[in-house]
């Protein structure tokens, strides 16, 4: 695995933070969606401990911390290969650290950490009405690709992408789900920081 070297305001999650981690992306449903919604239900069971741990065992970059200059945890961001491109499929700060640029640092540095790797594209999804999230995109030269009508859950979205260049062969680290034998050899590994081959 060749992992490229985070650069602040980013650092990889670590496994103890994982319901931390969970605490917020229930936050950040809530604060987009409605939170008694199919959709937002469904996101917050998807993003399980064993689906969070297994997106962290497969690239320490797929779950990130955003984190203040005095190393306080002010958000998380979170990635998830999917047939060749990385979604981004979550991305938080928390409404006292929204003041300033740090989230949008944060984006640019996780759009940046993906590049010249083995991805052809960054996509990320969007509300119609969520303009925040529009200039950050613009801010990191994504393209508005097309509005999806009732595309999740019957909820419109925006499509937006960032084209890559793709320079290393084969195929992004995809998460394995493991059973408790192999999240124990996870844990004691990342304990070690030992990383699997």
């Amino acid at each position: 695995m060749n992992h490229i070297p985070m650069k602040a305001p980013l650092r990889p999650a670590q496994l103890n933070e994982i319901a931390l981690v969970q605490s917020m992306l229930a936050n950040a449903v809530d604060e987009l969606l409605e939170p008694a919604s199919d959709f937002a239900l469904a996101e917050k069971a998807r993003f399980s401990p064993a689906f969070l741990g297994a997106l962290m065992e497969a690239d320490p970059g797929y779950v990130v911390i955003v984190e203040t200059s005095a190393k306080e945890m002010a958000g998380f961001i979170i990635g998830v290969p999917e047939m060749g491109h990385m979604i981004l499929s979550w991305g938080y700060v928390k409404p006292e650290f929204r003041k300033g640029t740090l989230a949008m640092r944060g984006f640019g540095e996780f759009v940046r950490l993906w590049d010249n790797r083995n991805f052809h594209k960054l996509v990320y999804y969007a509300l119609p009405h969520n303009r925040q999230s529009e200039a950050i995109g613009r801010h990191a030269k994504f393209e508005r690709v097309a509005l999806l009508r009732k595309h999740f859950f019957g909820v419109d979205f925006v499509l937006y992408e960032k084209l890559y260049n793709k320079i290393q062969p084969g195929l992004p680290v995809m998460p394995v789900y493991r059973g408790r034998r192999g999240r124990l050899a996870a844990k004691v590994r990342n304990l070690l920081g030992v990383k699997q081959a």
